[in-house]
């Protein structure tokens, strides 16, 4: 039986806030920024971690269409959080190229799924996009990082 606490790790390092408790102990609470873990043993003796916010691992890639060309923007699990629960968002895309030239899009999230989304192009504030975000196209998938996530059809 190990029991690592506050007097077992150098109170310096990053992770000293945090008590771990393997073994025959009672379930111990750990603390990470705004998520808060429990701990319980299980009856082979191995340690188990249950989440009281549960994280989503949904990320998504919206894509509109605008006249030539689709726009897509991929969400980590958190800005798709986010932008689901009506908050506010501001995010610039990988920009794209239009007859030779460079443009960055902006997309602007508010109000949830009902809410509007505003794609914004270029320097001079032009709109690619206004409209409601449930009138995009939505691609919800299980979170593996940005390099692995989809892509739309571009």
């Amino acid at each position: 039986m190990a029991y690592i606490g506050h007097g077992k790790i150098n109170p310096n390092h990053p992770f000293a806030h945090l008590q771990i408790t393997f073994g025959a102990k009672p379930p111990v609470s750990l603390t990470s920024g705004s998520e808060k873990v429990k701990t319980s043993e299980t009856s082979q003796g191995t340690t188990t971690k249950s989440s009281t916010q549960a994280r989503s691992r949904l990320g998504a890639t919206i894509s509109v269409y605008w006249p030539d060309d689709w726009h897509s923007i991929v969400l980590t699990p958190r800005n798709w959080a986010k932008v689901k629960a009506g908050a506010a968002l501001w995010i610039r895309g990988r920009g794209y190229r239009y007859e030779g030239e460079f443009f960055w899009d902006k997309w602007q999230f508010g109000g949830g799924l009902d809410g509007k989304l505003i794609v914004w192009y270029g320097d001079g504030g032009g709109q690619g996009f206004v409209g409601k975000l449930r009138d995009t196209e939505i691609r919800e998938y299980e979170w593996q990082g940005a390099a692995k996530a989809p892509r739309p059809r571009c």
